[in-house]
């Protein structure tokens, strides 16, 4: 019986720096929970988000892709290719902030990032 190819957002150029950094540009909340709610209620660019996916090879497996933009990986690479920007919604944007957090406390946690995947 032949195996199903899990659909992955392949190509991306992965960034240095840690996911909550990436996924809000270098701005430090320092925790602040009146900046977090600014932040996913504005609502997160979908550019930012797939930065953040790229740091992790457990996140851009298709069902994750799905998990934390709320969009297919193909409409996430059409809208990609498109270069026009899009934003998250709040709920999206707050499971892209919480998926963010997970990793970042994973790796502190386990030490490395591949472990912390694993």
């Amino acid at each position: 019986m032949p195996s199903t190819k899990v659909p992955r957002l392949t190509g991306l150029k992965k960034l240095e720096g840690k996911p909550l950094e990436l996924l809000l540009r270098g701005q430090d909340t320092g925790d602040d929970p009146m900046l977090i709610l600014r932040c996913t209620s504005e609502g997160f660019e979908l550019l930012d988000v797939v930065n953040m996916i790229a740091t992790s090879e457990l996140y851009q497996q298709g069902e994750m892709v799905k998990r934390i933009t709320g969009k297919s990986v193909r409409t996430v690479r059409r809208l990609l290719k498109e270069g026009a920007s899009v934003r998250l919604d709040t709920p999206q944007s707050i499971i892209a902030y919480q998926y963010a957090a997970a990793l970042e406390l994973a790796i502190e946690v386990f030490g490395r990032q591949a472990k912390a995947e694993s």
